[in-house]
């Protein structure tokens, strides 16, 4: 250490050698000797030891420093201080401090300081300081100059080999003060200490020099510049003293002037002895010699030097090509003298020489490349030419179009030379100046500024590590990943901007982004290489870095995403769960930052840990399988688990315990106290000191996966169960989860199973019964709830999943509604089934597997929804759950033609929904392998949208663009192979679409292939096309000429061949197209129908079309309206055809209310629903019987469509009492359709019950198999299959009064008759429940039973404490007393009448019981009564055998001969019932037998029938439309002899089918043609001149009937018959005439010749009866319309009830007859001239006006008959009762249309009852008319409201 003997100052006083004295000044000695003593005086520290140190300021004056302080902080910068050893305090910005120890020798700077000896100023803030090398104990300003690198670390002066980046610049001014140089010029310094610096705009940075030049711009060893990268190539240097060189550099992306210098240009380089800096002072010409030497240009450049222009330093050759000008016929160009190529006026190319001669270029279409290498001398390269480019070269690019007329490419144009696979850019800041790139990576083609003009197909150019560049093609980007983009490069690998594509309808649009700091998944990766791009600093700079097994990063690029990688990075959403963490890669060598998601600021964060030798613990969300241990010295890595379980404190959450066990994996909760100890006297845990005694009670969780209780002086282990854990301070006691805990505690649950294996439940729930369950959130705190949310929920304890961040569960709860009773627990899962989270509206439950299921988020926003497929239940298999920030809903999704949905099932949205139509049952279904950048889907959710899917990027919905100037798009359906999407404005359609014309140039030629003229397909000849333009082209030629065609509609035939081509020919065979243009667009019908003249085509949802083979029913017509939400087809024009020919189909006039079969299609599985006056639309209708629509095409509404196995058809609603079914039509399944003889209606039969009621129907379709039922709680009504368990009473849905109940019993079936109670109790007295409170049931009384063996049976209270099951029939009264029905029964009593068995008892319905002395007769309710009265004639008898499909059947029939008990008895198989026959009984009802059963013929075939209840007098049934009766064998007058027989049975036991021609006797088999006629019975189908019927007389075996031939009457049955002159069918031949069938038995003439018909009694259309349009027979009464616009042979004859009116002097008045109508020829007089109560119903003169009395009264309800009243109106019943009203009605609906009115039997407005307005003269009130009101309150006064049946109504009371 140097010593310091004395401070000698300067007045000559002596020197002290006081070391303690600290305010003596003076020069400072250090003497080694007693005479070696030397002045250390000069500025700075000097130090002796620890103790003692000085201060000198370099004039003589030092002292001593007080004792050193021992801290470095701000207020000690620049002084010395004691830690340790002797330091300096240190600092570079003022603030942050740096501790220098003084024992290591070197230079360093001292910031300024108050008090400072160096000479600093604030403004010169650094002083230059040498600590001393000698002995280390002086610290002293040296006198330095220049410039100096500071390390910022530690302020020291750099003087090594190796790099620093870290670190400053300081300027010296050779005193030793310094400034911090601060904005450097980009350029490099040579330092003081003959050092090499170079700075940029990101700081300045140490060098350590290659031997060799790295590139232009860089700098080599004895800091020589690169001025190019060849060997011993061009270089500059620093000048010497006072001296300035210059230099012109080129651009390379790698040179340190990059940023200052573009591509293709050039920079000046000013050279001093102290830095190399762009020289921003040079503007204007200049010259550069051979060794870039550069010069002022002073006239010309001297040879061999090079003219450049420069602004501001940055210089260039040429920006456009040197102009010359060519002289025709000369061998000459003047203007330029080099060897050059140049440009003329007309922008035509041309080489020049020297000597100016030149010759014109043959370039056309294609693109040309220029190297310019001096002012005006630039010269076109081939493509060996364009290989050779480094980089550095001025070029200009050219397009020469197919004229040679060149363009010039500039403005950020991208040229890719696919030879020689080199990239060349233009870029918009230089003018029309381009360069070779040659950085690596990917960028952005504009396609409108790119060589690569199809953008759409090659979104992205790239440039690999070959330096190859190329098209990166559409389906190998990647969307919503990142790529760098290579164009924003700011140095070398450095990148300022990202590239980010996404998918716009199939268009790939990529944009530059300016990126925050964070990680981005490179879309370029290979699996971990190059994975992860790193956006850091100041500006924010990118670059690319390997992946890291094992490691994760915060995605900066998509919110809430986590980078992963092991063996690959990729991207998802991070994990939530509690303790779930992943090792942050941006530390890989001693892994020490995790991240986690921070609850409370809504993201993922990373936290640097300060790690010890006490380890942490995490979960690994990577794999939940393993914990993580953070500990020193390794840092953050998975830790395997073995053997038993392991509990950790979570270093997320030290309120939160991490289990871990071996064979599962770690989950993070509030678990149970730990068990230390188990083995002897109490349990025990660990406090954190040691092991201690748990308290007597409480309970811990041990490593052997049990639970045990602490005891006295034991440690009890818990046996199976499901605990609730409740805090008591810091421990837990048990409750037992029973249905005995009535308790509202929350804690922790454990299911402990056998074993016993103790689990906890978190993130699910525990039901104990339904009356209570608990729910445990994400940490295990459970709390009890009595009430669900309609949905799902997970049940019991987790398991982990192993790679996955989520727990899976065994077990779900599905709820339907809000109490627990209505809660099933389900164990079996579909693969991919997806379920609503009842609770959390964020999350989806998905069932990966049938054992599995899993809670996660829906992704769904409210701009970006997510759709799964609905599993909830086999009837919602047509059912898309949309989720979005609400939560999310089930609806019937759309099963359109090339529809589908984006699955939020796959993250990647790599997944699609479809609809497989041909599944059984059709269903939706994801499919993950239709992506595909070449197809689209149309959007499920609006048809107005397109996904389009990479298979790179996944798939996206948005609105197609459709291009300027073009009405449609086409593109390549993805769902349907071979279809067609076409898109308009108005939406997108998939189908069989017409060739698309791909280019229509002038209008006039058209290609169905174009790329360009050398590459093109044209039309072929006489073959059509659709453009983009709308139209429709036809070619006329093999070349392609074309025209358009006009507005109208264009039937166009399919030809044979590859590709499918199409011609204007009609499609009688074979499939075609129709498109209807209007307005000069084309339009293709689908899914519809269209008629031209005489046929009816049928065109499929393909748009494939074909001549319809009509057939009953309705048809949509027309073109289809696309809407954005559901229906989104619909259509404005219906179609109904009544017979099977184009004369039987009509356009309906008003678009109706309901559902209707579509007939267009052979196998019928489509449902027509319209809304009334609006539109209508069709979709696949219900797949199964599981419910049923109400059928609109039956006017009386009685009808339903059903799903029978195989079709949808159309059957009469069951109106047994009981018997309901589920509408088809209501989403929601809260709808019921129940029918009575006024008509089937559809009523919600949830919304007016009460909370807990549950309500039962019998499923009208299968009331042997099935049982409808309505619950509140759920919210739904649903559909069971019976089975044994199923045995029981249930309440009867249909009945208000609460009078009956439904009998249910497995194989039997349900039935709904009289209530009794049920028994609760049979073991000793009969017990019943009586208001809530079981009861005894009184003597004698009777109650129904379930036995243990699910026996249905009646049991009666024989004693008080005997309860005896009865055998045999029994009458049970309405007081609950009942007498067994016996021979010796004499009573009178009414009541149910029950046949008891030993295993059921059954119900007499609407049957009939006969005894020897007594008849009782049972109404549809049970209720059955003695008859007092006996009727002659034919019952039922017996109980009722219920079968699916059919009425209730019955074993017998009783036949009474006269009206006492005596001349009834029973008929029986083999007594009286053999075989088929045929019955009528006394309510003219036909009865049908098969020798087993007997049943209720409802809707019987019209016909005759050979009556088996009467041989003698009443021999025959004769069925008519809607009504039987018993006839006689006809007289001898009834031969056939005359046309007025026909269609009735004659004399001789046949049908006259036409004059003198008979059928077969009854019993003799054949088939027959019958002709028309007014009054036969078959007139109903039968019913004009040109129909025939087919009709069929049975064998005596079969059903000794003569019936109109419908399809349920001929099987098979088939489409085509011929006659043989007697009528009867025969095999068809050559030049037969053919008959066309429909399934009603009518028949219409076919081709060949016509048979002539029977005319009416001879009613013809003559001229003079067709000016009155009607004509009346008047001997028969019948009523004919002849058109006067088509005037036929025959009239058609009137069948609706009304007036027909011609005028008031000839007014036609039709009633119904006893067969047909009965019409009339009237006239109006003078006197008839008001409307009063005599007038009700009739017509009158209003003022000479026709006018029509509806009703009196007080006040007259009248309309005069003009186009403006038509409409439905009430007419009151008149005296002669035109209109048919039965004795209980009061009114009827009729339709008027200004001179018809008619009753509307077709009228329904599908609600309960009709309204009608007095207001409006008696108008009927639809949905949207204006109610009558009586101020703002609605008039009921001016409402009537009426109860119809068949249009006949009544007043409701």
């Amino acid at each position: 250490m140097v010593r310091i003997n004395a401070i000698c100052p300067d007045d000559g006083t002596e020197c002290t050698t006081n070391i303690d004295d600290t305010t003596t000044e003076g020069h400072l000695y250090q003497c080694t000797g007693e005479d070696a003593c030397s002045d250390v005086s000069g500025k700075g520290y000097y130090v002796k030891d620890e103790n003692e140190a000085y201060i000198c300021n370099g004039q003589g004056k030092c002292k001593k420093l007080a004792a050193l302080g021992g801290t470095c902080d701000s207020n000690n910068i620049g002084k010395l201080y004691n830690s340790g050893g002797v330091k300096i305090c240190l600092s570079f910005d003022g603030t942050t401090a740096i501790d220098h120890a003084i024992s290591a020798a070197g230079d360093i700077v001292v910031p300024h300081f108050t008090g400072s000896v160096f000479g600093t100023t604030a403004s010169s803030p650094f002083a230059y300081v040498v600590v001393d090398d000698t002995d280390k104990t002086m610290l002293k300003k040296e006198d330095e100059e220049g410039f100096y690198y500071v390390k910022s670390e530690d302020l020291t002066i750099e003087d090594d080999e190796a790099e620093v980046t870290d670190g400053f610049l300081i300027n010296c001014n050779g005193s030793g003060i310094c400034t911090k140089v601060t904005n450097p010029e980009i350029g490099y310094y040579k330092t003081g200490n003959n050092k090499y610096v170079s700075c940029d705009a990101s700081g300045c940075k140490y060098l350590a020099l290659e031997s060799s030049c790295p590139s232009v711009g860089q700098m080599k060893a004895s800091g020589v510049l690169c001025l190019d990268v060849v060997s011993d190539g061009k270089t500059g240097t620093f000048a010497g003293k006072d001296a300035t060189d210059k230099y012109l550099l080129s651009y390379d992306i790698e040179s340190l002037y990059a940023s200052s210098i573009r591509g293709g240009q050039f920079g000046v380089l000013k050279a001093t002895d102290k830095k190399i800096t762009l020289d921003t002072t040079v503007s204007g010409s200049i010259c550069a010699d051979a060794d870039l030497k550069v010069t002022s240009k002073s006239g010309s450049c001297a040879a061999g030097s090079t003219e450049y222009t420069c602004t501001s330093g940055v210089c260039t050759l040429n920006t456009v090509l040197p102009s010359c000008t060519y002289a025709s016929g000369s061998t000459g160009c003047t203007g330029v003298d080099v060897d050059t190529n140049c440009i003329d006026a007309d922008k035509k190319l041309y080489a020049s020489d020297t000597k100016g001669a030149c010759d014109a270029e043959d370039k056309a279409t294609e693109y040309l490349v220029f190297h310019c290498t001096n002012k005006d001398t630039c010269t076109l390269l081939d493509d060996d030419g364009i290989d050779d480019l480094i980089g550095t070269e001025s070029l200009l690019v050219y397009y020469a179009d197919a004229n040679k007329v060149l363009t010039q490419k500039k403005d950020g144009f991208f040229y890719l030379n696919t030879t020689k696979s080199k990239l060349i850019y233009c870029s918009s800041e230089n003018n029309g100046i381009c360069y070779r790139i040659l950085t690596q990576g990917h960028y952005i083609n504009s396609g409108s500024n790119s060589s690569e003009s199809d953008a759409a197909s090659n979104p992205l150019l790239t440039i690999n590590g070959d330096d190859e560049a190329s098209a990166v093609a559409k389906s190998s980007v990647t969307t919503e990943t990142y790529y760098l983009d290579a164009s924003s490069e700011a140095e070398k690998d450095s990148f300022k901007r990202l590239i980010s594509c996404m998918d716009n309808q199939g268009t790939i649009v990529c944009s530059s982004i300016s990126p925050s700091e964070g990680y981005y998944l490179n879309a370029a990766r290979d699996k971990l290489t190059d994975a992860i791009i790193t956006c850091s600093g100041t500006p924010v700079k990118c670059k690319k870095g390997n992946g890291v097994n094992g490691f994760s990063y915060i995605d900066a690029g998509k919110e809430g995403n986590i980078i992963s990688c092991a063996d690959a990075c990729s991207t998802a959403p991070g994990s939530k769960m509690q303790g779930h963490t992943y090792i942050d890669g941006t530390e890989t060598t001693t892994p020490n930052i995790m991240i986690t998601y921070d609850r409370s600021e809504g993201k993922f964060v990373s936290t640097t840990l300060d790690l010890s030798s006490t380890a942490v613990y995490y979960i690994s969300a990577v794999n939940p399988e393993e914990p993580i241990e953070c500990v020193t010295p390794a840092g953050c890595a998975a830790a395997p688990l073995s053997g038993d379980d392991v509990f950790y404190e979570d270093a997320t959450d030290s309120n939160y315990i991490i289990t871990c066990r071996d064979s599962e994996g770690c989950f993070s909760s509030k678990a149970l106290t730990r068990c230390a100890v188990v083995d002897s006297g109490k349990c025990k845990y660990n406090n954190g000191s040691g092991d201690t005694d748990i308290a007597v009670g409480r309970l811990c969780l041990h490593t052997d996966t049990k639970i045990y209780k602490s005891g006295d002086s034991s440690c009890q282990e818990q046996p199976v169960g499901t605990y609730l854990f409740k805090a008591n301070g810091n421990f837990y006691e048990a409750i037992t989860l029973d249905t005995t805990y009535t308790g509202n505690d929350s804690g922790l649950i454990y299911e402990c199973t056998t074993g016993p294996v103790c689990k906890q439940v978190i993130s699910s729930s525990v039901v104990v019964s339904d009356k209570y369950m608990y729910t445990c959130d994400r940490v295990g705190i459970c709390t009890k709830t009595t009430t669900v949310k309609p949905g799902y929920y997970l049940l019991g304890a987790a398991t982990v999943v192993t790679d996955e961040s989520y727990l899976t569960y065994s077990k779900l709860l599905k709820c339907d509604g809000n109490s627990l009773d209505v809660c099933e627990e389900i164990s079996s899962f579909t693969e991919n089934d997806n379920h609503f989270d009842a609770t959390n509206i964020e999350n989806i439950i998905t069932c990966p597997e049938t054992t599995a299921c899993y809670s996660s988020a829906h992704g769904g926003t409210a701009s970006v929804p997510k759709y799964y497929v609905d599993a909830d239940d086999p009837e919602k298999i047509k059912n898309i759950i949309t989720c979005n920030n609400a939560g999310c809903t089930s609806s019937p999704g759309s099963t359109l033609q090339g529809h589908a949905y984006i699955s939020g099932t796959d993250l990647e949205k790599k997944t699609l929904i479809k609809y497989n139509a041909s599944d059984n049952p059709p269903k939706f279904v994801t499919d993950d392998t239709l992506i595909d950048s070449d197809k689209y889907f149309i959007d499920g959710t609006n048809p107005k949208n397109l996904i389009s899917c990479t298979v790179s990027g996944g798939c996206f919905s948005g609105a197609p663009p459709i291009p300027s100037g073009s009405v449609m798009l086409f593109k390549t359906d993805g769902v349907t192979a071979g279809n067609t999407i076409t898109c308009t404005n108005e939406g997108c359609i998939s189908s069989k679409a017409l060739t698309q014309c791909a280019k229509v140039i002038g209008g006039n030629k058209c290609y169905t292939e174009y790329i360009n003229e050398s590459s093109k397909t044209a039309l072929g000849n006489d073959k059509y096309c659709i453009y983009s333009d709308g139209k429709i082209y036809q070619s006329k030629d093999s070349e392609g000429s074309c025209d358009v065609k006009s507005d109208g509609t264009y039937i166009l035939k399919e030809n044979s061949g590859t590709p499918i081509t199409y011609t204007l020919e009609d499609i009688d065979t074979g499939n075609g197209l129709i498109y209807i243009c209007e307005s000069g667009k084309c339009s293709q019908i689908i899914q519809s129908n269209y008629v031209d003249d005489d046929t009816l085509y049928v065109c499929d949802k393909d748009g494939t079309c074909k001549k319809a083979s009509i057939s009953l029913g309705y048809y949509l017509l027309g073109l289809p309206t696309i809407s954005q939400t559901a229906p989104f087809h619909t259509y404005k024009k219906l179609l109904k055809c009544s017979g099977n020919n184009i004369d039987n189909c009509k356009e309906v006039e008003s678009i109706p209310e309901g559902h209707f079969i579509d007939a267009s299609v052979t196998t019928s599985a489509n449902v027509i629903t319209c809304v009334k006056s609006k539109y209508c639309s069709v979709r696949t209708g219900i797949s199964g019987y599981n419910s049923a629509y109400i059928d609109a095409s039956d006017p009386s509404t009685l009808s339903l469509i059903v799903h029978d196995g195989t079709n949808l058809v159309s059957i009469p609603g069951s109106m047994i009492e009981g018997h309901a079914y589920l509408d088809a039509s209501d989403a929601s399944s809260k709808s019921i359709i129940t029918c009575s003889k006024y008509g089937c209606v559809s009523e919600d039969r949830i919304k007016n019950m009460t909370a807990g009621k549950k309500i039962y129907f019998i499923d009208g379709y299968s009331p042997n198999t099935k049982l409808i039922s309505c619950e509140k709680n759920r919210g739904k009504c649903s559909k069971a299959t019976l089975a044994e368990a199923s045995n029981g009473l249930y309440p009867d849905g249909t009945d208000s009064t609460n009078a009956r109940n439904i009998l249910c019993v497995f194989n039997t079936g349900c039935i709904a008759s009289k209530s009794i109670p049920e028994c609760t109790s049979t073991a000793a007295a009969c017990k019943y429940d009586n208001a809530g409170t079981e009861t005894d049931l009184a003597l004698n009384h009777f109650c129904f039973w379930k036995d243990g063996e699910n026996n249905m049976k009646i049991y009666k209270a024989a004693t008080a404490s005997t309860c005896t099951a009865v055998e045999g029939t029994f009458l049970i009264k309405s007081d609950g007393t009942g007498v067994e029905l016996d021979a010796s029964y004499d009573g009178s009593d009414s009541g149910a009448i029950f046949e008891c068995a030993s295993d059921v008892c059954t119900p007499f319905v609407s049957t009939t019981f006969l005894e020897s002395s007594y008849f009782y007769q049972c109404d549809g309710n049970g209720q059955c009564s003695k008859m007092a009265t006996i009727k002659e004639g034919i019952y039922v008898h017996g109980k009722p055998k219920i079968a699916d499909k059919e009425t209730h059947a019955y074993t017998s029939l009783v036949q009474c001969s006269g009206n006492d008990i005596a001349d009834c008895k029973t008929l029986t198989n083999g007594a009286g019932l053999s075989g088929n026959q045929f019955f009528i009984d006394v309510e003219k009802t036909l009865i049908k037998c098969d020798g087993t059963n007997c049943e209720r013929v409802l809707s019987p075939s019209l016909g005759y029938y050979k009556n088996a209840g009467d041989d003698s007098v009443n021999e025959y049934i004769e069925c008519t439309y809607g009504k039987c009766q018993a006839i006689p064998v006809p007289d001898s007058s009834v031969d056939c002899s005359s046309s007025s027989h026909i269609g009735q049975l004659t004399k001789d036991a046949k049908v006259c089918l036409k004059e003198t021609k008979e059928s077969s006797i009854i019993g003799t088999e054949g088939t027959y043609l019958v002709n028309y006629y007014s009054k036969s019975i078959f007139k109903y189908y039968v019913n004009k001149e040109n129909y025939f019927g087919l009709v069929v007389v049975s064998d005596s075996t079969n059903d000794d009937s003569i019936l109109l031939g419908n399809a349920n009457v001929i099987t098979p049955y088939v489409t085509e018959y011929c006659f043989d002159n007697n009528l009867e069918t025969k095999a068809c031949g050559t030049g037969d005439t053919k008959y066309a069938c429909n399934t009603d038995g009518e028949r219409s003439e076919g081709q060949g010749d016509r048979v002539p018909p029977v005319s009416a009694l001879n009613v013809k259309c003559s001229p003079e009866r067709i000016a009155e349009n009607y004509a009346l027979s008047e001997e028969e009464g019948a009523l004919f319309y002849c058109d006067p616009e088509n005037a036929k042979e025959v009239c058609s004859e009137i069948f609706d009830v009304g007036y027909y009116i011609v005028d008031k002097e000839t007014i036609y008045s039709c009633k119904a007859g006893s067969n047909g109508l009965d019409c009339s020829r009237g006239e109006l007089t003078d006197q008839d001239n008001t409307c009063a109560t005599a007038t009700v119903g009739k017509l009158f003169l209003n003022q000479s006006k026709l006018a029509l009395c509806l009703n009196y009264d007080t006040a007259a309800y009248a309309i005069d008959l003009t186009p403006t009243t038509s409409g439905n109106y009430l007419i009151k019943k008149d005296f002669s009762n035109l209109f048919g009203i039965p004795g209980d009605r009061d009114y009827a609906i009729v339709s008027v249309k200004e001179k018809v009115i008619t009753i509307n039997a077709d009228y329904t407005n599908n609600l309960k009852y009709v309204y009608a307005s007095k207001d409006a003269k008696m108008k009927l009130l639809e949905k949207g008319d204006t109610c009558p009101k009586n101020g703002s309150a609605l008039d009921e006064t001016k409402i009537l409201e009426l109860d119809c049946v068949n249009s006949r109504c009544k007043t409701l009371s």
